[in-house]
């Protein structure tokens, strides 16, 4: 590392020259906007002929953006819009000198402009040192903007095409991440976990540190030390009904002739800016290649997941009273304590977890999509509902959301295609028998 940040600091020395002389002529007098720079250093960044050059001005490209606020950040992605997109006139003339004669000659032509400017500028970027992790956290800012600015979905696009060239698989490494990885990679695991918060470093250690829980990660060799995606493993004698028993504290740790199921019980895209490039389905197909090698005795892969958006979609019009849940049942559901009512609990888990089935299986208005993110994901890699657990997780995320429940999706190593296909052409979801039965009741 020492070497290629001592080639870099070479090249951009080098180039800073280079790129004042370049500049020189565009440059006007007085104190220009951040969003001022920015434009001449990009239309800068595509003339240059040198390397040298080219490195130096994408890191000033990149400070520059660093130290930008919102409003010359989005300035800068209509820039890019509007400036560096496709010539469409030569483009629509190029299309049709080949469409007459489709030789070498006009492919190659028409290649050459099908590819916006944009493209051309976010690849020099990347020659900076850190520019692919400038250009991810910049994606992440226009993914923010196009809530009020959809215009600027084409610059999205641009970005998302690379990053998918960029973040193939080809070129990830899964690697283990244990209590003895640097802290660095720690710090970032707490910061990333997005789905059962890390509170502590003694939290962080239980998750990590006994040989029954195990953590894996996807590396990028830009991003060495930051994971893309990361998952948490606990190996378990049976299918878990409950994440607090996976996370207590001073818990008994099993023996790996004990370890019957691996338990999936966190999964964590670390990047906003790589939504879209979808890394979830190879790791946990790696993870379960490698402990089916390391742990030869394991029976069951499965899951044990939130139920995300379940409480928001029961307090839609009327559904909650539709599926046999009264008004004050669900005004007693919006407290901190009801799962300590054991009176309460027993009356309505059976009423909940059919509502929870009725939700995993609902479809987005005219269409074939699961409204559940998380099952649209688990059941498209070939797994199946396996159960739904009652109380679950009692956090206050897990009551807010899902009113404590969780769910199996489990991965039977032999039908995982087969439920693959049937999910993706007919729009099947693959059920266990214990949910099969819970359907026919509440139909």
């Amino acid at each position: 590392m020492k070497n290629k940040t001592t080639y870099f600091e070479s090249i951009m020395s080098k180039g800073r020259k280079l790129a004042a002389r370049t500049l020189k002529d565009i440059r006007p007098e007085g104190r220009q906007t951040a969003l001022t720079r920015l434009k001449q250093k990009s239309v800068s960044l595509l003339t240059a002929r040198g390397q040298s050059s080219g490195i130096q001005v994408a890191s000033e490209i990149l400070d520059i953006y660093k130290s930008s606020n919102d409003l010359d950040k989005q300035g800068y992605f209509t820039f890019l819009l509007t400036e560096f997109g496709r010539d469409k006139d030569e483009l629509i003339t190029l299309s049709r000198q080949y469409a007459d004669n489709p030789d070498h000659k006009n492919l190659k032509a028409l290649s050459a402009v099908m590819e916006p400017k944009r493209q051309d500028l976010f690849k020099r970027i990347n020659m900076a040192p850190g520019g692919t992790q400038a250009l991810i956290k910049m994606r992440a800012d226009l993914l923010r903007f196009l809530k009020s600015s959809p215009e600027l979905k084409p610059v999205d696009l641009d970005f998302l095409l690379l990053f998918k060239t960029w973040f193939n698989r080809g070129f990830l490494t899964m690697e283990p991440i244990t209590w003895s990885s640097p802290a660095r990679i720690l710090e970032r695991l707490i910061a990333y976990e997005a789905v059962h918060e890390i509170t502590s470093w003694q939290d962080l250690k239980g998750r990590l540190d006994p040989p029954d829980r195990l953590c894996y990660a996807f590396f990028h060799p830009n991003l060495p030390d930051n994971p893309l995606i990361f998952v948490e493993v606990a190996l378990c004698e049976d299918i878990p009904a409950s994440i607090q028993k996976i996370l207590a504290p001073g818990r008994d740790v099993i023996k790996d002739h004990q370890a019957k199921v691996a338990t999936f019980y966190s999964i964590n895209n670390c990047h906003r800016g790589l939504k879209g490039i979808y890394f979830g389905n190879f790791l946990i197909k790696q993870v379960v290649e490698n402990l089916q090698v390391s742990h030869p005795k394991l029976k069951k892969f499965v899951t044990l997941s939130p139920i995300p958006g379940l409480m928001e979609w029961l307090g839609a019009s009327g559904r909650a009273a539709g599926l046999g849940i009264a008004a004050k049942d669900m005004e007693r559901l919006q407290s901190d304590d009801w799962f300590e009512d054991a009176a309460f609990t027993k009356r309505m888990e059976p009423i909940m977890r059919a509502a929870a089935l009725s939700y995993l299986l609902d479809r987005q208005p005219n269409s074939h999509r699961l409204h559940d993110s998380v099952a649209r994901f688990h059941l498209g890699n070939g797994a199946r509902i396996e159960s739904i657990q009652w109380l679950a997780d009692t956090s206050k995320n897990g009551l807010e959301n899902s009113s404590a429940m969780m769910v199996n999706y489990l991965y039977v190593l032999d039908q995982i295609e087969a439920n693959h296909e049937a999910f993706a052409v007919r729009h099947d979801v693959a059920l266990s028998g214990a949910m099969k039965s819970l359907r026919v009741k509440t139909q």
